[in-house]
């Protein structure tokens, strides 16, 4: 009977010991995503001030332009316009080329020889020109057809018996996501989405399918862990922030793996330990029972 005894303290002191320690895990878990979640929503929020910036200095470029336009400073079809906007392009950093086309989308004038964005860069954004006005369309492969650029737009109006149309301007995906991108590793697991879903700049998979739907992700960062399962078999924190000017949403994530390695390795160190500590006092209490055993 006190043999009994002692086996059932030994296995309540283990099983109290190991539910303690996983009460302490848990928490360290929780507080280990919950500041993960909140640095990444913090670098989200410094791409997307930093995408709006950009946004904002481009919008003001082209605003400039359809002012000249507007006034009668700078004419269409005019054969200096593509000088003109050659010059106009060098005072806007992010953009890479200028196009004029009247509203049936024919070219009237570029700033360089580059191919004229079809018509479709401009899906579903000429329906709603978002908050600022800014028509934001969707990428479109530039003269190489790795080098996408997304293709943004503002209306404009010339003086009676002038052309009327559209400003395009293309932006490289690289230039929309921001120095930030070239400075931290992160930047793999980062894309710019409009409201509507479609993906502007940057990829959130290694795999080459589709991003992830916006909807999930928007969804998905409601969540208190913002944990979110990716096509690709990879399971990620997600953060996302709303620029405050136009109408897209910066989305960064970071493998779980990464953000739980600390955690993982204290779980391991204290699964070794508490074996170790039953396994020592098993063999005591062993040891005391042969020693009691040899004296009787």
């Amino acid at each position: 009977m006190p043999s009994s005894r002692t086996w059932l303290a030994v296995a309540a002191a283990a099983t109290a010991i190991t539910l303690a320690t996983a009460g302490v895990l848990v928490e360290v878990r929780a507080e280990a995503l919950a500041r993960q979640g909140d640095q990444i929503a913090t670098l989200a929020q410094q791409v997307t001030d930093e995408t709006d910036r950009g946004l904002q200095d481009t919008d003001a470029g082209l605003v400039a332009v359809r002012a000249e336009l507007q006034d009668g400073r700078l004419v269409a079809e005019a054969p200096d316009t593509p000088g003109a906007l050659q010059r106009l392009c060098r005072h806007m950093p992010l953009v890479e080329t200028l196009w004029l086309v009247d509203d049936a989308w024919n070219p009237i004038a570029a700033s360089d020889g580059s191919p004229l964005p079809p018509v479709a860069a401009l899906s579903r954004g000429t329906d709603a020109p978002g908050r600022a006005g800014l028509v934001i369309g969707q990428p479109a492969p530039g003269e190489d057809a790795s080098h996408a650029r997304v293709i943004l737009a503002r209306r404009f109006g010339s003086p009676p018996g002038q052309a009327s149309g559209w400003i395009l301007a293309a932006v490289p995906e690289a230039a929309l996501l921001g120095h930030w991108v070239a400075e931290h590793p992160l930047a793999t697991h980062l894309a710019i989405f409009r409201t509507d879903g479609v993906r502007l700049a940057g990829s959130l998979e290694n795999a080459q399918q589709p991003s992830e739907p916006f909807s999930a992700l928007r969804l998905t960062a409601l969540h208190i862990d913002h944990i979110h399962h990716f096509r690709d078999g990879s399971e990620r924190l997600v953060g996302m922030h709303d620029a405050r000017h136009y109408d897209v949403t910066v989305v960064l994530t970071r493998d779980l793996d990464d953000v739980l390695a600390e955690w993982r390795m204290a779980m391991r160190l204290a699964v070794v330990a508490i074996v170790a500590l039953v396994g020592v006092a098993c063999a005591g209490v062993i040891i005391v029972r042969r020693s009691g055993t040899l004296r009787g």
